[in-house]
This record gives C-alpha cells, structure tokens and sequence, in this order.
C-alpha cells in the first residue's frame, strides 16, 4: 500500500483515509492545512492512486497492507482521520491495536451493518462489472435534493468523479462491503477520543447510525451539520476542516 508522507514533526502523524470512489485527493485541502505544523500520512486504498488492486480485495487485507506499511515507516502511532468506508478502515485499525490509534475523527461514518442493510452492495458490484454507470445513482443518494437543484455543476463535478473510477475496484470495494465485519459490537473498546461528523441530510450513512457509533465509543463527540449530505469536503469545506483542525490540535 502507497501512503505518501509530508512533514517531519515527531508527535504522531495524522493519518487520512479516503473513502469509494474518490481518493485520496479528496483530503488536499486538510493535506495542505495540517502538513505546515504536522506530519500526515495520506494512504492510498487498493485500486486508487500508486496502490493496486490485489487478486482478492477485504476489509482485513486492506488493514494488514496498511499496517505493514505503517510500520515498515517506523510508526507506531497516528491520530487517524477516515472518511466513509475509511472511517472504517480507521476502526479496524484502532481494534487491532497492532499500531496504537491516539485520536479518531469519523466522517460520515461506517462501523457495519446488518445483512439487509449491506446486500444491495453485492448489486451495486455486479453493476459496476457489467460496465453499467453508477455516477447518477450515486450522486442522487449522496447529494441532498436541495443543493442538486441549486448547484447542478457541483452535481456534475461529482458525477465525472465518479464515472472516473475504475470498474474493477468499484466492484471489489462494493463486494468487499458486502461482506463487511460488523464493529459496532465492539466499538465501546475503543479509548481513543473521538469526534463522529455527519450531514444532518446524509443518506449514504444516515445521522442516526453515526449518533449510534457516537454512542457506543466511550467519551466520543457527535457533531451532525445541517443542511449536508455526505460529502462533507465538498458541502461543508470550510466547517470540516476547521473542525478537525480544532480536534486534532487537541492533541497537543
């Protein structure tokens, strides 16, 4: 796994982990913030960016790749920023312990889901495999109605982005969802402090889940923003960055 490192500060790094079908890019704005005072680490996930795709994709290969890689650099510790399905991955990496995860910051967050929940993913893979488009059904669901009908270029933005990725990781990520561990059994493990960030209008994970993540991490801090889906680089820049610059700061 590619993890580009910026910065040479020696309190631990600030780990970025992106989420489907936009990559790490995604985090340039934070990138650019957080590196003049921080090291950060910006993962590329399998199939994005300097990373590839591997024969089987699963949510614990992505975790042992990330975490032999972060110790391969000599880190054993980082503050971990991820952001939907790398909220995720930011989980599993605290629940491993294998490298020690000091703060946690969730945005528009997965933890698991029931069968029911997950099994339209297997769909969504099959789709992406037969070539058929998901720009449209993807941005219909991730961006709130409102802003769509006010910013139709925004729209356009995000549905080129996503018609830009790879077919074949699109249907690897969406099997590998399909068959998700479930960590919310497991999320009151978790020490690390912890700030959980939704869109009020999120439909991709639903502000009632992240409030149950919230709830379930000891001490964890739930900040729900109105009027936002779940791109919440794009809908809510300004607000986002400047609260994960205040959580990560922290930190000391």
């Amino acid at each position: 796994m590619f993890v580009r490192v910026l910065g040479s500060d020696p309190r631990p790094p600030v780990l970025l982990l992106h989420g489907q079908f936009i990559g790490a890019s995604l985090f340039d704005p934070l990138v650019e913030r957080l590196a003049r005072a921080r090291r950060v680490l910006v993962a590329d996930l399998p199939g994005h960016g300097r990373t590839p795709l591997p024969p089987a994709l699963s949510v614990e290969g992505i975790r042992l790749a990330l975490e032999a890689e972060l110790l391969r650099l000599g880190v054993a510790s980082v503050a971990a920023v991820g952001f939907s399905i790398g909220a995720y991955h930011a989980l599993a990496l605290a629940l491993a312990g294998r490298v020690r995860v000091t703060r946690l910051a969730l945005l528009g967050p997965l933890a698991g889901g029931d069968p029911e929940t997950l099994a339209p993913f297997a769909g969504f893979a099959r789709m992406a495999r037969a070539g058929e488009p998901l720009d449209e059904l993807f941005a219909t669901v991730a961006i709130p109605p409102a802003r769509a009908a006010a910013d139709p270029g925004y729209v356009a933005r995000i549905r080129a982005a996503v018609a830009a990725a790879p077919p074949a990781t699109l249907a690897a990520e969406f099997d590998a969802i399909a068959a998700l561990p479930d960590l919310r059994p497991r999320l009151g493990e978790i020490r690390a402090p912890t700030l959980v960030r939704v869109g009020a209008e999120d439909r991709n994970t639903p502000p009632a889940a992240a409030a149950q993540i919230a709830a379930a991490i000891p001490g964890a801090r739930l900040e729900v923003v109105p009027g936002t889906g779940h791109l919440l680089f794009h809908e809510d820049g300004p607000g986002t960055l400047a609260s994960l610059e205040r959580f990560l700061v922290e930190a000391g």
